[in-house]
């Protein structure tokens, strides 16, 4: 009779337990869904059978860093779509190269955040790397593209934070009075931050990220020559 008493407890302990992580983790998803909601991102859950890759698995170590997380890639979406243009490229100081030449350039762009507790800037920023030709621009005295291949951008500032690149494209625009005169080079992707969210248990990864979205920056070789 005692064993069978207490085979009953033992059972009854295991449901009681099992209906409350049920609900814990229940709890945890209204969460999720109200926090891809508000900041318009996508969130996904995987378990340790189904592992998202992460460079950074202790990213989230509750919800609230989730938050603030889902906040900043909102607040990334927002900046990437402000048009920005480069400084310029000074074709023969900067790179040495003759006019017709085709070579590598690289420009930074800083996306402008601000840290949520501190005020200070968040250090991210949109790196683009692209191959080009120039001439001398006989509408502006300056310098024009005749090329731009080989697009591709990356992000650097924070650990947890990452440009997904799916594609790249560039055309020409006008400046100073040339038709060639600066180049608009675009990258399409999305921002993904992912990490283990211990809130929910050992091996359980997050990946959140925004909608796929186009970040164009203006590169010019007038300035500077």
């Amino acid at each position: 009779m005692k064993k069978y008493f207490y085979s009953l407890m033992t059972t009854g302990l295991v449901a009681i337990l099992a209906v409350s992580q049920a609900s814990a983790n229940e709890d945890v998803e209204q969460q999720l869904s109200e926090i891809e909601e508000k900041y318009n991102v996508t969130i996904e859950v995987s378990d340790s059978d189904m592992k998202i890759q992460s460079d950074a698995p202790d990213a989230f170590s509750n919800l609230k860093e989730l938050e603030e997380t889902a906040q900043l890639l909102n607040d990334l979406e927002v900046a990437s779509m402000k048009e920005e243009t480069d400084e310029g490229i000074d074709a023969q100081s900067d790179f040495g190269i003759l006019s017709g030449s085709v070579t590598a350039a690289s420009r930074t762009f800083n996306l402008n955040l601000t840290n949520f507790d501190t005020d200070d800037a968040i250090p991210i920023n949109i790196n683009f790397v692209f191959d080009y030709g120039w001439a001398t621009s006989t509408a502006a005295a300056g310098h024009r593209f005749t090329s731009i291949s080989n697009e591709s951008a990356t992000s650097s500032g924070v650990e947890v934070v990452t440009w997904s690149e799916s594609a790249t494209n560039s055309s020409f625009v006008s400046s100073g009075g040339d038709s060639q005169g600066a180049a608009n080079i675009t990258t399409t992707g999305q921002w993904v931050a992912s990490g283990d969210l211990s809130a929910w248990g050992g091996g359980v990864d997050v990946q959140i990220s925004t909608d796929v979205l186009d970040i164009t920056r203006t590169i010019s070789p007038q300035i500077g020559s």
